[in-house]
């Protein structure tokens, strides 16, 4: 018995590794701590966008023509990449601050 019992868990653990985990936690519509490209996510938020629809770094105001593999935070339903390593650990620390792009620079005093 011991045996069989070894080789099932065994068995769930490596299916676990290999297939995933298909549970999905609950959605916390409450929350509004960011969650990261480290973290992943099952959706995905609309990026937060200049008027013609490229993709705007919330600290320094840039536009991200291309955002395939840059880092991004995830906030009240919005997702936001970053141009530079330095903005996700600004816009972590108050993404308050930064979302929807309260903080960008106005243009021209760059």
């Amino acid at each position: 018995m011991m045996k069989t019992t070894t080789l099932f868990a065994a068995a769930l653990l490596l299916g676990g590794i290999l297939g995933g985990c298909s549970a999905e936690a609950p959605a916390d519509n409450n929350s509004t701590e960011p969650t990261s490209s480290i973290e992943g996510g099952t959706t995905t938020p609309v990026v937060f966008a200049n008027d013609k629809g490229v993709a705007l770094c919330p600290v320094m105001g840039d536009e991200i023509k291309d955002t395939a593999g840059l880092k991004y935070e995830d906030y009240e339903g919005k997702r936001y990449y970053f141009c530079c390593d330095v903005c996700p650990e600004k816009f972590h620390a108050e993404p308050a601050k930064y979302a929807d792009g309260k903080a960008m620079p106005a243009e021209g005093t760059m």
